[in-house]
């Protein structure tokens, strides 16, 4: 690493951390990408759009109209979102089933590539 941050010109210490890290990099997504199954890829990304449309389905009977258990089920959930809210983070069960209609969006789009 000296002998290639001398041909470069580099000065910085932490030059050669930065293209270890890089080389490691390279070498992890390699074997990655060896691993990877194109059919596996697909049945991944089809479950997470199952998952995210059973998500979706799921919260939108415990919003707006919803009575008895459903309706306190939902209550209790706004008021945890709300209570463990982060700047910009959603609030509404309405959003986070929006947020599941993307994801589906995601994952179909995804899967084409």
């Amino acid at each position: 690493m000296r002998h290639l941050s001398n041909l470069i010109g580099a000065t910085d210490p932490t030059f050669s951390n930065s293209i270890k890290s890089i080389i490691l990099d390279a070498h992890l997504n390699d074997a990655a990408q060896r691993k990877a199954s194109d059919v596996e890829i697909a049945a991944l990304l089809k479950k997470v759009k199952s998952q995210a449309v059973a998500l979706q389905e799921l919260l939108s009977r415990l919003d707006i109209g919803a009575e008895g258990s459903a309706y306190q089920a939902g209550l209790r959930l706004e008021i945890e979102l709300v209570t463990q809210r982060a700047n910009g983070s959603l609030d509404f069960i309405p959003e986070y089933g929006a947020a599941c209609a993307a994801w589906r969006i995601f994952s179909r789009s995804a899967a084409r590539l």
